[in-house]
């Protein structure tokens, strides 16, 4: 907590991902009272308590909320519309296959609000997953990609969690009861050293804002996916045979549609991958020299207002040849260029 508190407070970075930082450290006391409720209760019981599970919620969605700070999408309706439509979607599958299958394996006369608690934690940690996700594919991202994926391991902790606290054994929900809080705070702290240590880092140099893919992008098709198998298996066990067949073909449409769907999101990566390029080229024609490959003044000006934006020192280091101007006048500039 300490360590996200102080990356909020550090003036070199925007205020947007200071903001982040921040919230993020907000969130992991809130988490932190559903470890420590979770510690007094000490119940190893299927399922999980209101009191832990109340926190665990608002810390989570507290942590999403502090990574729609940062830019997730395109600042456009559309754009929201997209990542909404990708929560929902996991979000629903999500819950299908808890109540489903996972709430099937829970031992008997286990308590129905606990599992669904539980259930819910789980639900709460996919649509995390989500969010991290296209926060670490966006290549403008402000925060570091290595730590935003390191951060992922605190919803895939309240996912297996959530799981093995409905369908798990004993051993199984006390080990993870034991590790779980840990882990999540060995992800916090080691996001936070990454950061602090990225900004020590001297500055890359301009390139290519080559989209970075994620696999957490493929969560939305594999929630369609499982809801897929869930409704084949389903009408498999309580269907005669040709409703069956009507279900399953359904069910195969859906499948070849998602296909074609990633066949056409592959070929208009590829398009924005050259366009990217393109743009990258032309920046750098726009920002260099064309004799020495050297940054103009342009990008002289854009560097310097950032360093001196984000606090950071600068030197300038001014070189002058005496009397090249007698040199191009007497003997051309082309002789002056060599």
């Amino acid at each position: 907590v300490a360590g996200l508190n102080q990356l909020g407070a550090m003036v070199m970075l925007p205020r947007t991902v200071r903001a982040f930082w921040r919230q993020l450290g907000h969130a992991a006391v809130i988490l932190l009272v559903g470890a420590c409720a979770s510690l007094a209760l000490a119940n190893n019981n299927p399922g999980l308590s209101l009191w832990v599970a109340v926190p665990t919620l608002l810390g989570t969605f507290w942590a999403m909320s502090a990574f729609l700070r940062l830019p997730i999408s395109d600042r456009t309706a559309l754009g929201w519309t997209r990542v909404l439509l990708d929560g929902a979607t996991v979000a629903v599958a999500g819950s299908l296959v808890f109540w489903y299958v996972v709430l099937s394996f829970a031992p008997p006369g286990t308590d129905l609000v606990t599992r669904g608690l539980a259930g819910t934690v789980g639900v709460a940690g996919l649509l995390a997953l989500v969010v991290i996700g296209k926060a670490a594919a966006r290549p403008e991202g402000q925060v570091d990609a290595v730590a935003l994926r390191v951060l992922t391991v605190s919803p895939i902790v309240a996912v297996v969690l959530a799981v093995l606290l409905i369908a798990g054994d004993d051993m199984s929900r006390l080990m993870l009861s034991v590790l779980g809080s840990p882990l999540v705070a060995l992800a916090f702290t080691f996001a936070a050293y990454r950061q602090r240590r990225v900004l020590g880092l001297p500055a890359a140099a301009p390139a290519a804002a080559a989209r970075r893919r994620s696999a957490y992008e493929l969560l939305p098709f594999l929630a369609v996916a499982a809801t897929t198998g869930l409704v084949i298996s389903v009408s498999a066990h309580q269907m005669a045979g040709r409703e069956r067949a009507v279900i399953v073909g359904a069910a195969l449409i859906a499948a070849l549609v998602v296909a074609r769907q990633l066949l056409g999101l592959r070929e208009n990566k590829r398009l924005l991958a050259d366009l990217r390029t393109q743009q990258a080229e032309l920046e750098r024609l726009a920002l260099t020299d064309p004799l020495t490959g050297l940054a103009n003044r342009t990008r002289f000006g854009t560097v310097l207002a950032e360093r001196l934006g984000a606090h950071r020192p600068a030197t300038v280091l001014l070189i002058d040849i005496d009397d090249f101007k007698t040199i191009n006048d007497t003997m051309g500039p082309a002789l002056g260029d060599q």
